[in-house]
C-alpha cells in the first residue's frame, strides 16, 4: 500500500554545500554544519521540525581531517525527516586549501651598469611561501623594457605563483647608469698665436663608454693670450652622466701673426674732374691691428697715383709692419667714370588748347650733361597726348649719356578748354500761370565747342512763383573746364485763369407766393488757383418778379485781381402749384329739347388765374338732350400752370310732364355730399403743398 502511495507523489532531497573549503590551519568545527539537506515533495519543500543529521556514517570520521596539509577528506552525512519518514545519505567533501599568495621581499630602485650583457634579478629578491618550498614557486620577471645599452630608468615586473594560483606582483625600477668617466688623449703639444683664438679640439680627443657628446672645458686661467711664453692648463670633459677626467699640461704662445688692414672696400669709383688725396685715401681705411703690436692707421704708407682727368683704373697701395717685420699689404682699386646722369629741366609748363596741334617736348626743356655733348645723347620719349580730350597726360622723358647714367623726368602735359559754353534762348519771354516753377531745360538750349554735356545752374531764388510779377532771371551755363557763360531772362509770372464758382443747385423751382430769396445761400464755395476769394467777393444780378409765374435767370459774377471774370447762373422757376375750385350742382335739371349749356351751370376760380370758368370742360362732351334719363358727367378744368381739378354729377333729362326731382332727391343729396367731401379734402391737401 506504501509503495502505491509512492508511486503517485514524487519526493526528493536536495543537499546543499557539499563540497566545503577550509583555509590551511584553520580549525575545523566551524565547517561541520555548513552542509545542508531540504526536502521536496511533489515541488514543494516540507519542513519537518524533528528533522536532524546523523554524522560520520560508513566509518567515515572527522578525526582523520589536518588542516595543515592540503587535501580532499570524505566524510559521509545522514540526513533524517521522522515526520514524513524519509532520509537520505550524501558524502561531504572537506577540500583543505592554500589561500595565502608568496611573499617578495626586495628594493624598490636595482642600479646597472650601462652596457651590461645580462642581470640577474632573482638574485636581488627574498620569495618564499607559507606552504610551498621555493622550487615549487613559478618566478616570472618581465625585464622586456628594460635596455641595458641605453642610459635610462625602466620598469620591472616580478610575478611569483604557488601551485595553488595564489600570485604576488612586485614592481622595481632598473636604473641603467653609466659610472666610466670619459678619456682625454693629447694629440700634440698646444701652440696658439698671441691674441688668437685657440681651437683646441685640434690638439685633444676625449672619448667616452656610452656618450657621443661629451662636455670639454678649458682651465685656462692662467694663460695670457696677449703675451709670448709658456704656460699651465688644464682640461676637463664630463660625460651625460656627471662622470669627469682632467689632464694638466701646458700651452705656448707664439708671435706668428703679420699685421692687418682693414680697407672700407677693395674698390671705389670717382666721378669725373672729382679731386682725390691721401687724406681722402687713408680715411678709406677701416683699422689696422696686429696680434702683438700696438699698430695705427697712421703707421700705414700709401702709395698711389690717380688722373681724375681721364676715365680708367687706378692702383692705390696701402703697406704696414709690425716690430718682427712681419709686413701687410692691401690694395685699393680706384676706377674714374662719369657718375653724373644728364640734367633736365623744364622751361615752361605744357599747356595746350583743345584740338590744337600736339606741342614739340623738348621745345620745352633744357637737357646738358658734364660729359657727353647734346650730340652723345640718347634721348626718348613715352607717353602720348590726346589733343582732342581735355586732360592731364604723363609724358616720360628719358636722357642717356654715354656712360649709360640715365635721367628720367617726368613731365605733365595739359590739354585745357578755354572758350566757355553758349546759351541760346528758345522762347522770347518766360511766362509762367501754374504758380509753379518750369522746367527751364527746355526754354533755353546750351552748347559748346567740347563739351557734350555742360551744366546750368538758374540763379532764381529771388523769384517767388507764388506772386505775379516781372523778374529777371540769370542762367549760367559751365562746362567740364568750369569755363561760365552767363545770360538773363525776363520771367513773367501772370494769372490768367478765372476763378471757379460752385452753386448747390442750378435750378429752384418756387411759389408765385414767395417774395423774395437769398441768393447767396445757393453758393457752394468760390475758389481760384492764386487769389484768396470768398462769397464777399460775388456779385449776384437777376430780373426776376416775384409773384410772376416765369423763369429767371440769376447770374453770379467773380472776378480776381488779374481781372479774370467767371460766371454761374442759377435758373429760377416761379410756378402755381393751386389746384383751380371747381363748383358744380348736385344735379343739373333740363327739359327734354332744350337747349343745354353746361358753362351755365358751373363756375371755376384760381388764386392765379382767377376766374377760368371757360376752361372747364364736360366728359362726356354730348349729351342727348332729345332723350329722358339720368346721365353721370365729369366736369375738369386746369390752369394755366396745368394745376387740375374734377367733379361729378349728374344730369336729369326731364320730359316735359313729368317732375322727377322727387324721384331723385335722395341720390343727389348722397352724390353732393360725396362730391363736396373729395373736393374739400383735395383742396386742402394742395393749399399745404
Amino acid at each position: 500500500m506504501l509503495s502505491f502511495f509512492l508511486c503517485l507523489i514524487s519526493v526528493s532531497i536536495e543537499w546543499f554545500n557539499t563540497m566545503i573549503e577550509i583555509p590551511l590551519n584553520n580549525p575545523i568545527e566551524p565547517y561541520k554544519y555548513i552542509p545542508e539537506a531540504h526536502l521536496y515533495i511533489d515541488g514543494e519543500e516540507k519542513i519537518d521540525p524533528y528533522m536532524y543529521y546523523e554524522y560520520e556514517i560508513y566509518n567515515t570520521t572527522f578525526s582523520v581531517i589536518r588542516t595543515n596539509y592540503i587535501k580532499t577528506y570524505t566524510v559521509y552525512y545522514r540526513a533524517v525527516f521522522p515526520t514524513y519518514g524519509f532520509s537520505s545519505e550524501e558524502p561531504i567533501y572537506f577540500k583543505v586549501i592554500d589561500d595565502i599568495p608568496p611573499n617578495i621581499i626586495g628594493p624598490k630602485d636595482i642600479y646597472v651598469d650601462v652596457g651590461s650583457k645580462s642581470v640577474k634579478y632573482e638574485s636581488y629578491f627574498e620569495i618564499y611561501d607559507n606552504y610551498y618550498e621555493y622550487k615549487d614557486l613559478t618566478i616570472t620577471i618581465n625585464d622586456f623594457n628594460v635596455q641595458l645599452s641605453h642610459v635610462g630608468q625602466y620598469k620591472l615586473l616580478v610575478e611569483v605563483h604557488d601551485p595553488f594560483k595564489n600570485k604576488t606582483t612586485h614592481e622595481a625600477i632598473v636604473h641603467v647608469i653609466d659610472q666610466i668617466p670619459p678619456t682625454i688623449k693629447l694629440k700634440d703639444q698646444i701652440k696658439g698665436s698671441v691674441s688668437e683664438k685657440i681651437n683646441y679640439s685640434k690638439y685633444i680627443e676625449v672619448t667616452d663608454n656610452y656618450d657621443k657628446v661629451i662636455q670639454i672645458e678649458i682651465d685656462d686661467s692662467m694663460v695670457n693670450y696677449k703675451k709670448v711664453g709658456e704656460y699651465p692648463l688644464r682640461i676637463y670633459a664630463k660625460d651625460q652622466s656627471g662622470n669627469q677626467a682632467k689632464i694638466e699640461t701646458t700651452i705656448f704662445i707664439e708671435d706668428n701673426g703679420a699685421p692687418k688692414i682693414f680697407l672700407k672696400t677693395n674698390e671705389i669709383t670717382i666721378n669725373y674732374l672729382t679731386e682725390i688725396n691721401e687724406s681722402y685715401l687713408r680715411s678709406l681705411i677701416e683699422s689696422v691691428s696686429d696680434n702683438y703690436d700696438n699698430l695705427s692707421i697712421d703707421d700705414v704708407k700709401i702709395t698711389y697715383y690717380i688722373d681724375s682727368s681721364f676715365l680708367g683704373k687706378y692702383e692705390v697701395f696701402y703697406e704696414v709692419s709690425d716690430k718682427t717685420g712681419l709686413k701687410t699689404i692691401e690694395k685699393l682699386i680706384v676706377k674714374v667714370s662719369d657718375l653724373e646722369a644728364p640734367k633736365i629741366e623744364l622751361i615752361k609748363p605744357i599747356i595746350v588748347d583743345v584740338y590744337e596741334l600736339e606741342p614739340y617736348i623738348l621745345d620745352y626743356l633744357l637737357i646738358y650733361d658734364n660729359y657727353s655733348e647734346f650730340d652723345q645723347l640718347s634721348i626718348t620719349t613715352s607717353g602720348k597726348v590726346n589733343t582732342s580730350i581735355v586732360g592731364k597726360y604723363r609724358v616720360i622723358i628719358t636722357v642717356k649719356d654715354e656712360a649709360k647714367n640715365e635721367t628720367t623726368y617726368p613731365i605733365i602735359v595739359e590739354v585745357v578748354d578755354k572758350i566757355p559754353p553758349k546759351i541760346e534762348c528758345l522762347v522770347d519771354e518766360i511766362v509762367i500761370k501754374n504758380f509753379a516753377r518750369p522746367n527751364y531745360d527746355l526754354m533755353f538750349k546750351v552748347t559748346d565747342n567740347y563739351d557734350k554735356n555742360c551744366y546750368s545752374v538758374i540763379e532764381d531764388c529771388h523769384v517767388n512763383y507764388q506772386n505775379i510779377g516781372t523778374y529777371e532771371i540769370y542762367v549760367h551755363a559751365y562746362d567740364s573746364s568750369e569755363n561760365k557763360s552767363s545770360q538773363q531772362m525776363i520771367l513773367n509770372i501772370i494769372d490768367d485763369e478765372a476763378p471757379y464758382i460752385s452753386l448747390k443747385t442750378y435750378q429752384v423751382v418756387i411759389s408765385y407766393e414767395i417774395e423774395s430769396l437769398d441768393f447767396i445761400e445757393y453758393i457752394e464755395s468760390i475758389m481760384d488757383n492764386h487769389d484768396q476769394l470768398s462769397i464777399n467777393h460775388v456779385k449776384v444780378n437777376h430780373d426776376i418778379q416775384f409773384g410772376k409765374i416765369g423763369i429767371y435767370a440769376v447770374r453770379y459774377v467773380v472776378s480776381d485781381q488779374s481781372l479774370n471774370v467767371s460766371e454761374e447762373k442759377l435758373i429760377v422757376r416761379i410756378v402755381d402749384y393751386l389746384p383751380p375750385i371747381l363748383e358744380v350742382p348736385q344735379a343739373i335739371y333740363i327739359k327734354k329739347g332744350e337747349p343745354f349749356h353746361y358753362l351755365d351751370y358751373v363756375k371755376a376760380y384760381d388764386d392765379y388765374d382767377k376766374d377760368i370758368t371757360f376752361d372747364v370742360k364736360m366728359s362726356p362732351s354730348f349729351i342727348p338732350i332729345y332723350q329722358e334719363g339720368i346721365y353721370e358727367v365729369l366736369f375738369y378744368v386746369h390752369d394755366k400752370s396745368g394745376n387740375y381739378t374734377e367733379a361729378k354729377t349728374i344730369i336729369v333729362v326731364e320730359s316735359n310732364h313729368i317732375d322727377f326731382r322727387y324721384i331723385f332727391y335722395g341720390v343727389f343729396v348722397v352724390v353732393g355730399i360725396t362730391i363736396f367731401g373729395v373736393f374739400y379734402i383735395y383742396h386742402k391737401k394742395n393749399s399745404k403743398i
